[in-house]
Formats: structure tokens, C-alpha cells, sequence
């Protein structure tokens, strides 16, 4: 009886080691479903209220005080360029090809970089259908950018979870990633800062002189650093946040709705010039309270609306 068991045993191992992926491991077939873009608004938007590019002078809000980002250790990516450990992963310059991925095998069109913390090791991974972020130590950020497709202008949609944070954390999606820089939304869900979004341009030239490489775009229409947001959840929840890079135009929206300013009672738009395109990403950071996991449970592109 044993001897038949044995050899049974062996095959389950087997099999269940063939099933999983990981980070930088070409996919047997694409896990990105390549869809067409939907005509039906993926968020809410209000229409009866004006989207205003600047505060009058009497309205100004003083900055809150923030801590500044780590400084930098790498340069982002260059998504023109194909990871060495991915030889399936191609960039294709079609702004109307769209993609839905879930994460149900691996992770192939997927590839990290560290701009703060320690660079040399892989902080994601594929985990029961989901790409799990797990940064274990303090002021880490880590991204991935999606390889395969380059945009101009798009609407990208992240469903994450929080699963484990010692204290704050930052949960980032971006567009127009390039050597040139990338822009990106980020929010937080847990600690002081949990329920407030930023949005910056990450600019490698300012990195190359020794300054603060994020350029905090919520400043010059708002006046503020951040902005708390009723509709994010905070905690061990789920949340599903859009970023859309429009021309000029970044727009942000969360759980169906358009991110709307709580004083003001407006969509936040804010406007910059500098990017034009790129690929896009995700993004988790441990600030300086500790550890903090993240699984994002899907990822998708579509046309802005």
C-alpha cells in the first residue's frame, strides 16, 4: 500500500510546484487579457460642478508639514528597453490596446525596480492569483511597470488589498513611465495618513542634483501636500483606485467614484506637461513605521473617459 502511495504524493508535489510563477519568469501563455475599450464610465464623475486649474489668491491653504520621500537609489526604468530576465515581454507603442490583468498564472509583463531601499532584493511576488507587494523593512519603495504596452493617454485601474503594515503605508498607480520620470497617485490606507492621496511627477534630473526627485503636483491648484478622501477605505480593506493621464490632465478617482476635494466639492484634476508617455505601474512604500504587504487583485488599462 505504501509504495502506491508514495509515488502519488510525488506527482501532487509535482504538479502543484509546475503551477505557480513568479516575478521575472516568462509565462507559459499571456496572463494579460488584451480587451477592447468599454463605452460604459468605469467611474462616476459629476457634471455639475466646475474642475477649476487654479485656487484665487484668497483662497490658499498652507501647506500640511510631510515628511520628504527617501532619497532615491536607482533611476526608473526604461520601458523602451526589454528586461534581460523576461524575453517574452515586448513594448508595443498602441495606445488603443488595452489590457485586464489578474494575476491567475505569473507575472511575466511584470518588472520591479527599488527607488529607495535595498535595490538587490525582489520585493514581489505571485501569490494564489495575486501580486503580492511584501517590504519588510522601513523607507522601502518598490514599483512594477506593466512591459508590454506604451501609452500616451489612459485610464489605469488597481483593486488592492492591505494585508499587513506595522503603521503608515503608500499604495501608488502610474502612467508615462519612462527614463524620463513617470507620474503617479498614491494613497494611503493605513496610519496617520490613511484616507489622503498625492499625486507627484517623478523627475530624474532633480534625483541627478541631489533634490527631492517627487515633485509634488497637488500644490499649485490646491495649495496642499495632500488631500483626505472620503470615498478610499481605510485598513484591512479593499480598495479599487483609477489614475487617468489625459494630454495635460490627471484625474483620480476611487471605489466607482471621481476623487472629489472635501472643502471645495470638486473632481481633483490637477495639469502638467512635462510627460507625454510611457508605460504604466504599480507601487507599495513602507515609509518609516515599518513593514507593509499589500496584494493588488487585479490591474487594467482603458481608454480615459
Amino acid at each position: 500500500m505504501k509504495r502506491l502511495i508514495y509515488p502519488f504524493l510525488i506527482l501532487i508535489f509535482a504538479t502543484m510546484a509546475c503551477s505557480l510563477g513568479s516575478i521575472g519568469k516568462p509565462a507559459p501563455t499571456a496572463t494579460a487579457e488584451v480587451v477592447e475599450p468599454t463605452e460604459t464610465p468605469l467611474f462616476e464623475v459629476p457634471t455639475d460642478v466646475p474642475v477649476v486649474e487654479m485656487l484665487p489668491t484668497d483662497s490658499i491653504v498652507q501647506p500640511e508639514p510631510t515628511d520628504l520621500p527617501p532619497e532615491p537609489t536607482a533611476r526608473p526604468p526604461d520601458p523602451t528597453k526589454t528586461p534581460k530576465n523576461n524575453p517574452t515581454a515586448t513594448t508595443q507603442a498602441q495606445g488603443d490596446t488595452y489590457f485586464n490583468e489578474d494575476f491567475s498564472n505569473n507575472a511575466a509583463d511584470w518588472r520591479q525596480w527599488v527607488p529607495a531601499g535595498d535595490s538587490s532584493k525582489n520585493y514581489v511576488k505571485v501569490v494564489l492569483g495575486r501580486l503580492r507587494f511584501e517590504l519588510p523593512s522601513t523607507e522601502t519603495y518598490a514599483y512594477v511597470q506593466n512591459t508590454k504596452f506604451n501609452y500616451s493617454d489612459v485610464l489605469t485601474v488597481a483593486k488592492f488589498e492591505t494585508v499587513e503594515a506595522d503603521g503608515g503605508n503608500g499604495v501608488a498607480v502610474l502612467c508615462r513611465i519612462s527614463d524620463k520620470g513617470w507620474y503617479e497617485l498614491r494613497v494611503s490606507t493605513m496610519g496617520s495618513q490613511a484616507g489622503r492621496i498625492w499625486i507627484y511627477r517623478y523627475d530624474p534630473r532633480l534625483k541627478a542634483l541631489g533634490e527631492n526627485p517627487y515633485v509634488n503636483l497637488l500644490l499649485q491648484p490646491y495649495s496642499l501636500e495632500s488631500v483626505p478622501i472620503a470615498a478610499i477605505k481605510n485598513g484591512f480593506a479593499i480598495n479599487t483606485i483609477g489614475f487617468q493621464c489625459n494630454g495635460t490632465a490627471l484625474s483620480v478617482y476611487a471605489n466607482g467614484k471621481a476623487m472629489i476635494h472635501p472643502r471645495l466639492n470638486i473632481p481633483i484634476v490637477v495639469n502638467d506637461s512635462t510627460l507625454t508617455e510611457g508605460t504604466v505601474g504599480l507601487g507599495i512604500m513602507s515609509f518609516s513605521t515599518g513593514k507593509a504587504y499589500v496584494e493588488f487583485i487585479n490591474a487594467s488599462t482603458n481608454a480615459p473617459q
